[in-house]
């Protein structure tokens, strides 16, 4: 991939979010289903919240991108250790009961948050 494209040479240089979706596409460290994952977690971004935290649950992610809760939990993990992905476990205590639940937040590849 280009320098061009990753502002490699300008690392203080700010990327646009097209620029991280593309280097995202074009990192052949992921499969292509990291990627539909990676690429599905950043559409749930909310821009007036001003973060990159989304908490979709397995289910959500495996109807909308057609695979498997199975497949799932390695693509996660290959995303974290490609900095494109950070994944925190929740325990909420809401209902009377207790649930755990991943937040994601979604970095750039460079390991910085997608939303600064």
């Amino acid at each position: 991939m280009s320098n061009q494209l990753l502002n490699a040479d300008k690392p203080d240089r700010p990327r646009s979010r097209v620029q991280i979706i593309q280097a995202a596409s074009c990192d052949t460290n992921l499969s292509h289903g990291e990627f539909r994952l990676w690429y599905f977690l950043q559409t749930h971004l909310n821009a007036q919240r001003g973060d990159s935290m989304v908490w979709p649950s397995y289910l959500t992610i495996c109807e909308a991108i057609g695979t498997t809760a199975e497949s799932i939990t390695p693509w996660l993990a290959n995303l974290q250790k490609n900095k494109w992905l950070k994944t925190t476990r929740k325990r909420s205590t809401k209902r009377g009961g207790h649930r755990t639940a991943n937040r994601y937040e979604i970095l750039d590849g460079q390991g910085e948050p997608l939303m600064k």
